[in-house]
């Protein structure tokens, strides 16, 4: 659609989602809504739900939908960024130590062999 990133909750997104909400709720369809949720998305999130919606998600953490009527949803939304935070940092550390493990081996059999590769 050529959209970016802010414009996420805009009015066009809105009405469309309106309108596949309608169309799942009729089909007895979920409706999942994610990618982009913040603070910004709780009025838009509300909106959807009051037509159908099932869950909404950040990319780690899924919601039912009932929750978006919470009064602390931001709360909410902010603890579960916090928590993709945490799990990515998690992640990228596991992989650096699993990329940085063979270092030592790779140059004593450079030394050792006299062979080649590409530099690490």
């Amino acid at each position: 659609m050529g959209l970016s990133r802010e414009d996420i909750n805009c009015e066009r997104v809105e009405r469309d989602v309106l309108v596949v909400a309608e169309k799942c709720r009729s089909s007895l369809l979920d409706l999942v809504v994610g990618g982009g949720v913040s603070p910004e998305s709780i009025n838009f999130l509300r909106r959807v739900e009051e037509v159908h919606l099932s869950r909404f998600e950040t990319r780690k953490v899924v919601f039912s939908s009932v929750a978006i009527q919470e009064k602390n949803i931001e709360d909410g939304l902010l603890n579960a960024v916090h928590f993709e935070m945490l799990w990515l940092l998690n992640k990228q550390a596991y992989y650096e130590s699993i990329g940085r493990e063979d270092l030592a081996r790779i140059e004593m059999l450079r030394k050792r062999w006299n062979v080649s590769g590409p530099k690490v």
